[in-house]
Protein backbone atom coordinates (compact mmCIF):
# COMPACT_ATOMS: atom_id res chain seq x y z
CA UNK A 1 0.00 0.00 0.00
CA UNK A 2 1.19 3.43 -0.32
CA UNK A 3 1.86 4.04 3.80
CA UNK A 4 3.81 1.45 3.44
CA UNK A 5 6.01 2.79 0.46
CA UNK A 6 6.29 5.84 2.50
CA UNK A 7 7.38 4.29 5.82
CA UNK A 8 9.93 2.33 3.60
CA UNK A 9 10.91 5.50 1.87
CA UNK A 10 9.63 4.57 -1.50
CA UNK A 11 7.58 6.75 -3.60
CA UNK A 12 5.64 4.10 -4.90
CA UNK A 13 5.01 0.17 -4.50
CA UNK A 14 6.71 -1.91 -6.92
CA UNK A 15 4.76 -2.97 -9.82
CA UNK A 16 4.54 -6.46 -8.55
CA UNK A 17 2.96 -5.65 -5.13
CA UNK A 18 -0.70 -3.84 -6.33
CA UNK A 19 -2.65 -5.93 -3.34
CA UNK A 20 -3.32 -4.21 -0.05
CA UNK A 21 -1.08 -5.52 2.96
CA UNK A 22 -3.88 -5.06 5.62
CA UNK A 23 -4.45 -5.66 8.58
CA UNK A 24 -1.10 -4.29 9.37
CA UNK A 25 -1.27 -1.22 10.23
CA UNK A 26 1.95 1.48 9.29
CA UNK A 27 2.73 1.55 13.46
CA UNK A 28 2.79 -2.47 12.83
CA UNK A 29 4.93 -2.15 9.89
CA UNK A 30 7.46 0.10 11.60
CA UNK A 31 7.77 -1.78 14.45
CA UNK A 32 8.49 -4.91 12.38
CA UNK A 33 10.92 -2.45 10.64
CA UNK A 34 12.52 -1.82 13.77
CA UNK A 35 12.94 -5.68 14.75
CA UNK A 36 14.37 -5.95 11.38
CA UNK A 37 17.47 -3.75 11.85
CA UNK A 38 17.93 -5.17 15.44
CA UNK A 39 18.67 -8.66 14.52
CA UNK A 40 21.78 -7.00 12.91
CA UNK A 41 22.69 -5.19 15.76
CA UNK A 42 25.78 -5.41 17.25
CA UNK A 43 24.09 -5.40 20.79
CA UNK A 44 23.22 -8.94 21.67
CA UNK A 45 20.73 -8.36 23.96
CA UNK A 46 18.87 -6.15 21.06
CA UNK A 47 18.95 -9.16 18.80
CA UNK A 48 17.76 -11.59 21.28
CA UNK A 49 15.06 -9.21 21.98
CA UNK A 50 13.93 -8.50 18.25
CA UNK A 51 14.15 -12.28 17.39
CA UNK A 52 11.71 -12.84 20.45
CA UNK A 53 9.76 -10.57 19.27
CA UNK A 54 10.18 -11.60 15.54
CA UNK A 55 9.04 -15.43 17.23
CA UNK A 56 6.08 -13.72 18.58
CA UNK A 57 4.84 -12.14 15.30
CA UNK A 58 5.16 -15.65 13.69
CA UNK A 59 3.14 -17.28 16.42
CA UNK A 60 0.22 -14.66 15.09
CA UNK A 61 0.45 -15.26 11.49
CA UNK A 62 -2.68 -17.74 11.88
CA UNK A 63 -4.66 -14.46 13.19
CA UNK A 64 -3.18 -11.57 11.63
CA UNK A 65 -2.44 -11.18 8.11
CA UNK A 66 0.38 -8.91 6.82
CA UNK A 67 3.79 -10.39 7.80
CA UNK A 68 4.73 -12.45 5.17
CA UNK A 69 4.15 -10.14 2.27
CA UNK A 70 5.61 -7.60 4.14
CA UNK A 71 8.94 -9.26 5.04
CA UNK A 72 8.42 -10.34 0.94
CA UNK A 73 8.34 -6.73 0.26
CA UNK A 74 11.33 -5.29 1.96
CA UNK A 75 13.13 -7.87 0.98
CA UNK A 76 12.20 -6.80 -2.50
CA UNK A 77 12.14 -2.86 -2.28
CA UNK A 78 15.24 -0.98 -3.80
CA UNK A 79 14.65 1.63 -1.32
CA UNK A 80 16.44 -0.44 1.11
CA UNK A 81 19.77 -0.79 1.73
CA UNK A 82 21.09 -4.03 0.70
CA UNK A 83 21.88 -5.64 4.50
CA UNK A 84 17.88 -4.94 5.73
CA UNK A 85 17.17 -6.31 2.38
CA UNK A 86 18.94 -9.67 2.97
CA UNK A 87 18.16 -9.50 6.95
CA UNK A 88 14.26 -9.35 5.37
CA UNK A 89 14.67 -12.28 3.22
CA UNK A 90 16.12 -14.93 5.91
CA UNK A 91 13.13 -13.62 7.84
CA UNK A 92 10.67 -14.39 5.23
CA UNK A 93 12.70 -17.86 4.53
CA UNK A 94 12.07 -18.46 8.28
CA UNK A 95 8.14 -17.64 8.24
CA UNK A 96 7.71 -19.83 5.21
CA UNK A 97 9.64 -22.63 6.94
CA UNK A 98 7.85 -22.69 10.17
CA UNK A 99 4.63 -21.61 9.15
CA UNK A 100 3.43 -22.35 5.35
CA UNK A 101 2.90 -26.16 5.94
CA UNK A 102 -0.76 -26.79 6.90
CA UNK A 103 0.30 -30.00 8.44
CA UNK A 104 3.49 -29.08 10.24
CA UNK A 105 3.35 -26.15 11.41
CA UNK A 106 1.52 -24.46 14.64
CA UNK A 107 0.34 -21.48 13.29
CA UNK A 108 -0.07 -21.35 9.79
CA UNK A 109 0.15 -18.25 7.48
CA UNK A 110 -3.50 -17.47 6.01
CA UNK A 111 -4.80 -18.02 3.04
CA UNK A 112 -4.92 -14.72 1.77
CA UNK A 113 -1.43 -14.14 2.18
CA UNK A 114 -0.15 -17.65 0.79
CA UNK A 115 -1.94 -16.42 -2.02
CA UNK A 116 -0.49 -12.47 -1.87
CA UNK A 117 3.23 -14.28 -1.91
CA UNK A 118 2.32 -16.82 -4.84
CA UNK A 119 1.28 -14.27 -6.86
CA UNK A 120 5.05 -12.29 -6.13
CA UNK A 121 7.40 -14.64 -5.38
CA UNK A 122 8.67 -15.93 -8.37
CA UNK A 123 9.08 -11.83 -10.09
CA UNK A 124 10.40 -11.12 -6.40
CA UNK A 125 13.69 -13.84 -6.96
CA UNK A 126 14.48 -13.16 -10.37
CA UNK A 127 14.51 -9.00 -10.04
CA UNK A 128 16.27 -9.05 -6.97
CA UNK A 129 20.15 -9.20 -5.90
CA UNK A 130 22.01 -12.25 -5.87
CA UNK A 131 22.11 -11.67 -2.18
CA UNK A 132 18.39 -11.62 -1.57
CA UNK A 133 17.97 -14.10 -4.88
CA UNK A 134 19.21 -17.21 -3.16
CA UNK A 135 17.00 -17.31 -0.04
CA UNK A 136 14.07 -16.49 -2.08
CA UNK A 137 14.71 -19.52 -4.18
CA UNK A 138 14.42 -21.33 -1.18
CA UNK A 139 11.15 -20.20 -0.24
CA UNK A 140 10.12 -21.25 -3.84
CA UNK A 141 11.27 -24.60 -2.77
CA UNK A 142 9.08 -24.70 0.73
CA UNK A 143 6.42 -23.38 -1.24
CA UNK A 144 6.20 -25.24 -4.29
CA UNK A 145 6.66 -28.98 -2.12
CA UNK A 146 3.56 -28.02 -0.29
CA UNK A 147 1.31 -26.08 -3.13
CA UNK A 148 2.42 -27.30 -6.63
CA UNK A 149 1.05 -27.72 -8.72
CA UNK A 150 -2.89 -27.86 -7.30
CA UNK A 151 -2.43 -24.08 -5.42
CA UNK A 152 0.38 -23.17 -7.22
CA UNK A 153 0.01 -23.69 -10.96
CA UNK A 154 1.71 -20.19 -12.24
CA UNK A 155 4.82 -21.03 -11.24
CA UNK A 156 5.26 -23.21 -14.47
CA UNK A 157 3.61 -20.28 -16.75
CA UNK A 158 6.26 -18.10 -14.84
CA UNK A 159 9.39 -20.22 -15.16
CA UNK A 160 8.38 -20.96 -18.85
CA UNK A 161 8.29 -17.38 -19.80
CA UNK A 162 12.10 -16.97 -19.01
CA UNK A 163 12.57 -20.34 -20.58
CA UNK A 164 11.63 -19.54 -23.75
CA UNK A 165 12.87 -15.76 -24.04
CA UNK A 166 16.33 -16.37 -23.67
CA UNK A 167 18.56 -17.55 -27.00
CA UNK A 168 22.22 -17.22 -27.98
CA UNK A 169 22.14 -13.03 -28.54
CA UNK A 170 20.25 -13.40 -24.69
CA UNK A 171 23.03 -15.61 -23.12
CA UNK A 172 25.62 -12.69 -24.01
CA UNK A 173 24.11 -10.29 -21.40
CA UNK A 174 25.25 -11.60 -18.09
CA UNK A 175 21.85 -10.34 -16.32
CA UNK A 176 20.03 -12.53 -18.80
CA UNK A 177 22.43 -15.31 -17.56
CA UNK A 178 22.12 -14.80 -14.18
CA UNK A 179 17.71 -14.52 -14.47
CA UNK A 180 18.38 -17.99 -16.46
CA UNK A 181 20.78 -19.24 -13.87
CA UNK A 182 18.24 -18.90 -11.00
CA UNK A 183 15.05 -19.64 -12.91
CA UNK A 184 16.50 -23.23 -14.00
CA UNK A 185 17.68 -23.96 -10.33
CA UNK A 186 14.08 -22.83 -9.11
CA UNK A 187 12.76 -25.73 -11.66
CA UNK A 188 15.13 -28.46 -10.31
CA UNK A 189 14.21 -27.95 -7.05
CA UNK A 190 10.06 -27.88 -7.85
CA UNK A 191 10.54 -30.78 -10.59
CA UNK A 192 13.31 -32.93 -8.68
CA UNK A 193 9.89 -34.29 -6.55
CA UNK A 194 10.20 -36.24 -10.22
CA UNK A 195 13.22 -38.17 -10.00
CA UNK A 196 12.93 -39.79 -7.02
CA UNK A 197 9.31 -42.03 -8.61
CA UNK A 198 8.99 -45.58 -9.02
CA UNK A 199 6.02 -45.54 -10.82
CA UNK A 200 3.36 -42.93 -12.44
CA UNK A 201 -0.02 -43.10 -11.24
CA UNK A 202 -2.35 -41.15 -13.38
CA UNK A 203 -2.42 -37.61 -11.80
CA UNK A 204 0.96 -37.61 -11.73
CA UNK A 205 0.90 -38.93 -15.39
CA UNK A 206 -1.19 -35.95 -16.03
CA UNK A 207 1.16 -33.42 -14.41
CA UNK A 208 4.45 -34.91 -16.05
CA UNK A 209 2.49 -34.47 -19.69
CA UNK A 210 1.43 -30.60 -18.92
CA UNK A 211 5.02 -29.88 -17.58
CA UNK A 212 6.64 -31.54 -20.47
CA UNK A 213 4.23 -29.71 -22.91
CA UNK A 214 5.52 -26.25 -22.34
CA UNK A 215 8.97 -26.54 -21.60
CA UNK A 216 10.62 -29.29 -23.16
CA UNK A 217 10.87 -27.45 -26.44
CA UNK A 218 12.39 -24.29 -24.34
CA UNK A 219 14.64 -26.43 -22.26
CA UNK A 220 16.36 -28.50 -25.37
CA UNK A 221 16.74 -24.94 -26.78
CA UNK A 222 18.68 -23.81 -24.24
CA UNK A 223 20.39 -27.03 -23.78
CA UNK A 224 21.66 -27.00 -27.80
CA UNK A 225 22.24 -23.07 -27.34
CA UNK A 226 24.73 -23.61 -23.71
CA UNK A 227 26.54 -25.98 -25.75
CA UNK A 228 27.34 -23.99 -28.64
CA UNK A 229 28.07 -20.88 -26.39
CA UNK A 230 30.21 -22.66 -23.85
CA UNK A 231 32.29 -24.52 -26.83
CA UNK A 232 32.66 -21.29 -28.90
CA UNK A 233 33.82 -19.66 -25.20
CA UNK A 234 36.04 -22.37 -24.43
CA UNK A 235 37.37 -22.36 -28.27
CA UNK A 236 38.48 -18.90 -27.97
CA UNK A 237 39.64 -19.22 -24.50
CA UNK A 238 37.11 -17.32 -22.77
CA UNK A 239 37.22 -19.94 -19.64
CA UNK A 240 35.35 -17.78 -17.67
CA UNK A 241 32.16 -17.48 -20.09
CA UNK A 242 32.76 -20.96 -21.00
CA UNK A 243 32.16 -21.63 -17.50
CA UNK A 244 28.68 -20.03 -17.06
CA UNK A 245 26.97 -21.23 -20.47
CA UNK A 246 28.34 -24.45 -18.56
CA UNK A 247 26.51 -24.27 -15.54
CA UNK A 248 23.44 -22.98 -17.45
CA UNK A 249 23.90 -26.64 -19.43
CA UNK A 250 24.44 -28.50 -16.25
CA UNK A 251 21.13 -27.00 -14.53
CA UNK A 252 19.30 -27.69 -17.68
CA UNK A 253 20.50 -31.37 -17.84
CA UNK A 254 19.30 -31.62 -13.92
CA UNK A 255 15.84 -29.96 -14.88
CA UNK A 256 15.64 -32.68 -17.77
CA UNK A 257 16.48 -35.61 -15.74
CA UNK A 258 14.06 -34.58 -13.41
CA UNK A 259 10.96 -34.61 -16.33
CA UNK A 260 11.85 -37.83 -18.22
CA UNK A 261 13.29 -40.40 -15.29
CA UNK A 262 10.04 -41.82 -15.16
CA UNK A 263 8.36 -41.37 -18.82
CA UNK A 264 10.58 -39.89 -21.33
CA UNK A 265 7.66 -38.25 -23.34
CA UNK A 266 6.90 -37.88 -26.90
CA UNK A 267 8.38 -33.94 -26.78
CA UNK A 268 11.77 -35.31 -25.42
CA UNK A 269 11.98 -38.39 -28.27
CA UNK A 270 11.59 -36.09 -30.60
CA UNK A 271 14.02 -33.57 -29.44
CA UNK A 272 16.85 -36.86 -29.18
CA UNK A 273 19.06 -35.52 -31.89
CA UNK A 274 19.24 -32.49 -30.61
CA UNK A 275 19.75 -33.92 -26.67
CA UNK A 276 22.80 -36.01 -28.11
CA UNK A 277 24.39 -33.38 -30.12
CA UNK A 278 24.62 -30.94 -27.09
CA UNK A 279 25.86 -33.92 -24.78
CA UNK A 280 28.69 -34.90 -27.13
CA UNK A 281 29.61 -31.18 -27.60
CA UNK A 282 29.86 -30.70 -24.11
CA UNK A 283 31.54 -33.77 -22.99
CA UNK A 284 34.76 -32.27 -24.97
CA UNK A 285 34.38 -28.56 -23.60
CA UNK A 286 37.22 -28.20 -20.80
CA UNK A 287 35.51 -26.45 -17.99
CA UNK A 288 35.04 -26.80 -14.34
CA UNK A 289 31.30 -27.12 -14.55
CA UNK A 290 32.42 -30.76 -15.88
CA UNK A 291 34.11 -32.37 -13.31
Amino acid sequence: SNSFCTLLGATEAPSRFVVEMHPLTEADASSILAVLQNISSADRAQRNEANEQLKQLKANVHQQSGLAPLLLYIATSEAQPILARQVAAVAFLDVVKKCWSVTRSESTIMDSDKELVRQQLFSAMIGSPVEVRRVLASCIEIVCSCDFPENYPSILDEMNTVFMRVDEAGMQDPQQCDVLEATLAAAHSVFQRYRALHELDEKLAAELLTINASTAGPLVAILDASARMAEGAAGAGNTAAAGVYMKIFTLTTEVLHDLTTCDLGEQHEKAMGSIVTALVKAIHIDSPEML
